[in-house]
């Protein structure tokens, strides 16, 4: 059946069938059977089972039940191989290639043009794999179904995981000329993204996200979030959402310094080490590992009372400074300078001789009290605060600061006044 010029609707029915839109806005049908639908020339839209060609302008694909191919050909083209396992070829144009639940194992070729690959998961728990492949291509992975689908130029890869807890894993996918937009739905989700500039976006529940090389933009949805920076990555944004989300942040072993300053209505994570700047909106909490070197750590910044901090220096002698909130502070290995700043916050030293530093917040109103954990006169630890008086309370050393709100710095396990060290 050849339609000729002008706009024709052809449906070959059943039986093995050849159908040509030629010129015009055409649409195909190829029926049962084994067909070959070539649009030709205009915007045609193809369904059929078998053999599908767009020709040139922008045209829609669908395949049936069966092993289809598709070519696109000149043109943004929309391709959808339905069941069964497929080969979709996008040709010249920003082309798309869409698998659903039900569909098989495809292939796709992008061609020329900024091409996407469309996965769209179920309502089911999932486990999707994003791994780039020899010949500069990748490979897209699901567990559920054991589906394949093998892409050679393909730039942008849009996952959507729906219900379900669902793992999603970009990490593998290292060609940074490659954007991932990876949707987790529903459920508490795990999402990592790639090498390049991606976006993570977890949804309701509790997730995961690690944005991976690329500057990257993560947003946390309904639901407790957390989203991880590592040595490497790229300047990212982190909007938490609703619930209390977390900002990891991974240092090296390497002297570095941090910072944690208000921005607007979240804040700004900072590291000199590679510029790097995670800006956040709707955080409540930030975990630092400072891991091995001399670092400085500082939140002092950070003047939002809602959010806490959790800095670990690791080893090194490392100067951690809290924020306003109530914070946790560990100095681990060597000898640091630790002070907990504003709110009530916990300090613990660790190995080496460590100065606890007080006095510096700005007075409230409110009397804040700090709790010293594992103070040791024996390895040098040493207090730097002006002490109005002290006493024992349930077997702890109570000191009260001069000035201010009379702030009180408890120290576990101490019992005498004697046993502490002053900074003269």
């Amino acid at each position: 059946m050849d339609g000729g010029s002008g706009n024709d609707w052809l449906d070959g029915g059943n039986g093995n069938d050849r159908l040509f839109g030629n010129d015009g806005h055409d649409r195909l049908f190829g029926g049962s059977g084994q067909d070959s639908l070539d649009g030709g020339n205009g915007n045609d839209r193809l369904f059929g089972n078998d053999r599908l060609s767009g020709g040139s302008d922008n045209d829609t694909l669908l395949g049936g039940s069966g092993n289809d191919s598709l070519d696109g050909g000149d043109g943004n083209d929309v391709l959808r191989g339905g069941t069964g396992n497929d080969t979709a070829f996008g040709g010249e144009g920003n082309d798309s290639f869409t698998w659903n639940p039900g569909d098989g194992n495809d292939i796709f070729d992008g061609g020329g043009g900024t091409d996407t690959l469309i996965f769209n998961g179920s309502n089911d728990a999932e486990r999707m794999t994003i791994a780039t492949q020899a010949n500069g291509g990748f490979l897209f992975t699901r567990d559920v179904g054991n589906i394949t689908v093998n892409t050679t130029n393909v730039e942008r890869v849009e996952v959507d995981g729906r219900g379900g807890n669902d793992s999603i894993d970009g990490s593998g996918q290292t060609n940074v000329g490659v954007v991932l937009d990876i949707s987790g739905g529903t459920g508490d989700d795990s999402l990592l993204g790639g090498a390049g500039g991606d976006s993570l976006d977890g949804g309701d529940g509790n997730d995961t996200m690690i944005g991976n090389r690329g500057n990257d933009t993560a947003s946390g949805g309904l639901g407790n979030d957390s989203f991880t920076w590592n040595p490497g990555d790229g300047n990212d944004l982190f909007d938490g959402g609703a619930g209390t989300d977390t900002l990891i942040f991974k240092g090296a072993n390497v002297a570095e310094v941090m910072a944690i300053t208000d921005l607007g209505g979240g804040f700004r994570f900072t590291r000199n080490v590679g510029s790097i700047i995670v800006d956040t909106t709707n955080v409540e909490r930030v975990d630092v590992d400072g891991l091995d070197g001399a670092d400085s750590i500082d939140g002092s910044g950070q003047t939002n009372i809602a959010v806490a901090l959790e800095i670990s220096g690791g080893a090194g002698n490392d100067t951690l400074i809290g924020g306003a909130g109530n914070d946790s502070i560990s100095g681990d290995a060597d000898n640091d300078i630790v002070d907990g700043g504003a709110g009530n916050d916990t300090l613990t030293g660790g190995l080496g001789g460590d100065t606890f530093v007080f006095g510096g917040a700005t007075a409230n109103g409110v009397t804040e009290t700090d709790l010293i954990i594992g103070y040791s006169e024996t390895e040098g630890d040493l207090i730097d605060a002006d002490v109005a008086s002290n006493t024992v309370v349930g077997g702890n050393l109570q000191l009260t600061l001069a000035g201010g709100d009379n702030d009180i710095v408890v120290l576990q396990g101490i019992t005498n006044i004697n046993d502490v060290t002053f900074v003269l």
